[in-house]
């Protein structure tokens, strides 16, 4: 039995990092997390830090804290809302000018 397989072959590979950068707090406003954070269960959780201080502390310094303790990232990259994701790979994947899948087979 014969089969027509198609050749399969990586072109290229690209990266992207995003410009804009966003801390906890910054994170923190943004409405869908705010709604989301549960803050004295959070308050409730933290450690290596005293309880008295803990209290002291307001909603988006609990995120910062917990949002630390849980995952360790203090900053992230997010893709700016105007920029498609697809565009911000396209210049990193395009194919060489020399390459033509038809030259392939």
């Amino acid at each position: 039995m014969t089969t027509n397989a198609a050749q399969v072959f990586v072109a290229g590979s690209g990266r992207f990092l995003p410009q804009t950068t966003v801390n906890n707090f910054e994170l923190y406003e943004m409405d869908s997390i705010r709604s989301a954070f549960d803050v004295e269960a959070a308050r409730a959780s933290l450690r290596d830090i005293e309880e008295d201080e803990a209290a002291g502390l307001d909603a988006a310094q609990v995120f910062d804290h917990w949002s630390v303790q849980v995952t360790g990232i203090q900053k992230r990259r997010i893709m700016d809302p105007d920029m498609l994701a697809w565009r911000s790979a396209t210049p990193e994947c395009r194919l060489p000018t020399w390459t033509s899948f038809s030259s392939r087979r």
